[in-house]
């Protein structure tokens, strides 16, 4: 009787574990085109002479954490080439033949949908001037340079302030990227405590818990790169590496449930903190308590704007392609100001060709900046003490001498256009746009070609993890099918112990 009543309760145990089998197929089947989700499987044991059925999933540990890494350097790589190619069409050059030469240049045309090219002011520029040294007394010629040389100031005032703007937007992009971060540091603390929770009494059991935990790593991984530890819990520890000496210490951004530090972006130093890690970050960047981003969009943003070598490399010159650009500009600019000056200008008759501010009495070359640079516009109200005529096309001279029709001034600044500078990098100045653009344009060229072997290793760990994770409609057809016919065998089983069970206790009494 009680071998029967034994062989029921076991056949009932079947009936339950092929139920379940047969729920957890069709579990996968509805979650086929559901890439986060990881197929599930039932397990058949034998426990005290029981069957019992155990649902697991299917994870690869190593290829999860590979997306992991690998959705960092995506996520970094897409930031940077997204700011190269605003830096392209904000620059408005096109690079037309070989980078070495001084005519690789042409400067775009408001009809090509870039911004007039600075190399074209730049020429038409010089080009004025050469017409002014074969006709000094010309008015309607010295107007021409007046105008070609508002062209090129503006110009360069335009792509100051554009590149301006364009850093401000990739700050903005930088703080929003760092409340996402703090926001999904929340959402896997609470992961979690669920996981916790479940598992204290069901070890493993969290499944979708942990399937919906993955998908925020990965998250994640788009800002910022990270390490993780799990206990045996399941509650997973992450954190990051700050800029100390010897290799960086761990910072914790995750404990079991808490989040122990969110980040904070400090715009001044271009570097990212721990809130708890230090509350008022102080030094020039690299400082040893920042954060060392080496993946994930906030490190392709802060990059571009680096001033300097974020890993502490000797130098201050920029490296950042958005803060190189603008330095580059920079230099341009006082470069140009200071050799038409040093030619041009005449302090003790108050005859100068640029300015870097309002007071007229005090020029200041050092000063100078692609965005503040502009013609000298005098003091004809006596705003500032005597009267001072500005530069226009009355004023502009040819000639230093009182001879007519003397042009070494008018010359001297022709010929600067072919005069190299080691200030521009050994370069002239049309050499130097130049190298600009070059420089500028291997940054996409590169990006571009790193993000398609990229998006190509991607699809590869996909298809990986989807022979391993991945829901095979047909396996799982095969699957409702083979535990439907066990479960239609283990109920004859126990409809024909049932009747047996009926005839023993009818004989009974």
């Amino acid at each position: 009787m009680s071998g029967l009543l034994g062989s029921i309760l076991a056949t009932t145990n079947s009936l339950k574990a092929n139920q379940v089998a047969i729920e957890t197929a069709g579990k996968n089947m509805a979650n086929v085109n559901n890439t986060n989700y990881s197929r599930q499987r039932v397990e058949f044991g034998i426990s005290g002479g029981i069957s019992e059925s155990t649902i697991t999933q299917q994870r690869d540990a190593i290829i999860d954490d590979k997306i992991v890494r690998e959705t960092s350097v995506t996520g970094s790589l897409s930031a940077q080439n997204k700011i190269y190619k605003q830096l392209q069409v904000i620059f408005g050059e096109q690079i037309t033949g070989d980078v070495a030469s001084p005519d690789t240049l042409e400067g775009s045309n408001p009809g090509d949908n870039l911004n007039p090219g600075l190399s074209t002011a730049l020429d038409d520029f010089f080009n004025s001037l050469h017409s002014l040294s074969t006709n000094p007394n010309d008015v309607p010629t010295k107007a021409a340079v007046i105008a070609q040389a508002e062209v090129l100031v503006n110009r360069m005032n335009t792509l100051s302030r554009d590149f301006e703007n364009l850093d401000e937007d990739v700050i903005r992009n930088v703080e929003e990227n760092v409340v996402e971060v703090n926001s999904i540091l929340t959402e896997i603390a609470s992961m979690n405590k669920e996981i916790s929770k479940i598992e204290l009494s069901r070890p493993g059991g969290a499944l979708e818990f942990r399937d919906l935990r993955q998908q925020k790593l990965e998250e994640l991984a788009q800002y910022i790169n990270f390490e993780t530890r799990e206990d045996d819990s399941g509650q997973l520890t992450v954190f990051a590496m700050d800029k100390s000496a010897g290799g960086g210490t761990e910072v914790v951004l995750v404990e079991k449930t808490s989040v122990r530090n969110e980040i904070r972006f400090n715009e001044a130093s271009n570097e990212v903190y721990f809130s708890n890690y230090t509350t008022s970050p102080l030094g020039n960047s690299p400082n040893s308590t920042a954060m060392d981003i080496e993946g994930g969009s906030l490190h392709g943003l802060i990059f571009v704007r680096s001033e300097t070598d974020p890993h502490g490399g000797a130098g201050s010159q920029a490296i950042g392609p958005l803060a190189k650009i603008r330095e580059d500009l920079d230099t341009l600019a006082v470069q140009l100001a200071t050799e038409v000056s040093t030619i041009y200008d005449t302090p003790g008759d108050n005859e100068f060709f640029f300015d870097d501010d309002e007071n007229p009495d005090a020029i200041d070359l050092s000063a100078i900046t692609a965005g503040n640079i502009r013609l000298y516009p005098g003091d004809p109200l006596g705003d500032f003490g005597p009267v001072i005529t500005p530069l226009n096309s009355t004023t502009l001279k040819a000639t230093n001498t009182t001879n007519t029709g003397a042009n070494e001034v008018a010359l001297a600044l022709a010929e600067l256009r072919d005069n190299i500078s080691s200030n521009l990098r050994g370069n002239t100045f049309g050499e130097f746009i130049s190298e600009m653009a070059t420089d500028l344009g291997y940054e996409v060229s590169s990006t571009e070609n790193l993000l398609e072997n990229q998006s190509l290793l991607n699809s590869q760990l996909q298809d990986q993890r989807a022979s391993v994770s991945g829901v095979s409609i047909d396996e799982e057809l095969a699957n409702i099918i083979r535990f439907q016919k066990s479960f239609e065998a283990s109920a004859r089983v126990l409809q024909v112990m049932d009747e047996m069970l009926e005839v023993i206790v009818s004989l009974a009494r």
